[in-house]
């Protein structure tokens, strides 16, 4: 994971609740994540990392796919998991690691620096 992206918007199951997303990728789609025009489009342009909803609460949500999308697993983590030492609502920076092998998902120890690419009007 060498590119991590911050992104904005309405969460596809609550439209008036507002997320931000961070994005963890082996390449660079920063250009595609522009050309989005919705939360979704910028979402699924992760074949290849890991999705984690940055949102208050008991967990954290996570997606991840590999090989091109064709594995796929998602899960939810303590928000202990997330160490952030820059968190100011644009601009996120820290640690994430975890092992959720034990439920058939990833191990992952990511150091991490992200600002809001983009800000999305809608979700879907």
């Amino acid at each position: 994971l060498e590119h991590a992206y911050l992104i904005k918007g309405p969460d596809a199951t609550d439209t008036k609740s507002i997320l931000r997303r961070l994005l963890l990728t082996g390449r660079d789609i920063s250009a595609r994540i522009q050309e989005c025009k919705t939360m979704s489009c910028a979402e699924g342009e992760v074949a290849e990392g890991l999705i984690v909803d940055l949102i208050s609460g008991q967990r954290l949500n996570y997606w991840m796919a590999i090989n091109n999308g064709l594995v796929q697993h998602s899960g939810t983590l303590r928000p202990t998991v997330l160490k952030a030492s820059v968190d100011d609502g644009t601009r996120i920076a820290g640690k994430l690691s975890f092992d959720d092998t034990s439920a058939g998902g990833p191990k992952v120890e990511v150091d991490f620096e992200a600002t809001i690419l983009k800000e999305f009007k809608v979700a879907r």
